[in-house]
């Protein structure tokens, strides 16, 4: 069954440094295009320090339904999301990690999941590095198994998962679609108290939430991501301010994801993609 808006959709990556985890990930995203619904990828360089990300982006200024942004300060994470969400102005966004790998039709699976029911404001991805949509171990950050490719995981959970979603207490950012309609009604991203991102997408979904929307994970979408390239060693020091703002604003917050924790829904969903990989590497050997 095919949900979709009738508005368009931009697939937004924020750009700031690691030219070859960019590379490997625009690599991934262009050669999806043709077979996913129209979108348009925006490249945004948040005035990176590494001079390759200018040559890289170089690459695709010819390539149709590619658009660059040389942002001529760095702005910051946070700021430059709300950029990409408002420039895209009536379309839905998917905002993706320049660290993430993306395979087979996920733009088409993430948006008939984003469309699925009137109320839902954002969609995550199960990933090997996703705190509660982390695979196959949850809460951690996984590394591939030997000989494992993004597209055959992602093959996994299509199969065996396919157009089913649940409710999750928060987006995780990494890969976060969400829906136009949302952002009129939520907003953007608060880039006062996280400016530089870690957080901004939670106090995001806890004013979903209060707004009377819904953040789901589309349970038949695998995106690698590998985690923390941007920041470097700030990356636990941004963690840890982040988590005392958004605590501050949302009391709630932490029940509400120990309770999912506890509970953990993915669970079945992740089985059942453990148990098609199983059975198909084992095929072959």
């Amino acid at each position: 069954m095919n949900l979709v808006s009738p508005g368009g959709l931009v697939v937004a990556i924020p750009i700031h440094g690691a030219a070859q985890l960019v590379e490997r990930c625009v690599e991934s995203v262009v050669a999806s295009m043709a077979i996913n619904p129209p979108f348009t990828l925006e490249l945004r360089d948040d005035a990176s320090p590494d001079a390759e990300i200018g040559a890289l982006l170089d690459r695709y200024t010819q390539t149709p339904g590619v658009r660059i942004v040389r942002q001529p300060e760095n702005l910051g994470f946070t700021r430059t999301a709300n950029a990409a969400m408002d420039a895209a102005w009536r379309d839905d966004v998917i905002l993706l990690n320049s660290d993430t790998v993306v395979a087979n039709d996920w733009v088409a699976r993430l948006r008939n999941a984003a469309h699925s029911a009137p109320d839902i404001a954002s969609v995550t991805p199960f990933s090997n590095n996703a705190t509660i949509a982390s695979f196959p171990e949850f809460l951690i950050d996984n590394a591939l198994a030997p000989g494992q490719s993004v597209a055959q995981l992602d093959r996994a959970f299509s199969s065996v998962n396919s157009g089913q979603t649940i409710d999750i207490p928060t987006a995780v950012g990494f890969c976060m679609y969400i829906r136009r309609d949302a952002i009129d009604r939520v907003g953007l991203f608060d880039a006062v108290s996280y400016p530089r991102g870690y957080g901004e997408e939670n106090d995001w979904c806890m004013r979903a939430l209060a707004a009377g929307l819904r953040n789901v994970l589309a349970t038949d979408v695998y995106v690698f991501h590998k985690g923390g390239s941007s920041f470097g060693e700030s990356r636990r020091e941004l963690m840890q301010a982040g988590d005392r703002v958004l605590s501050a604003a949302h009391p709630h917050y932490g029940k509400l994801v120990r309770a999912f924790i506890d509970a953990d829904p993915p669970r079945p969903f992740r089985e059942r993609a453990l148990a098609w990989l199983n059975i198909h590497q084992a095929s072959a050997r």
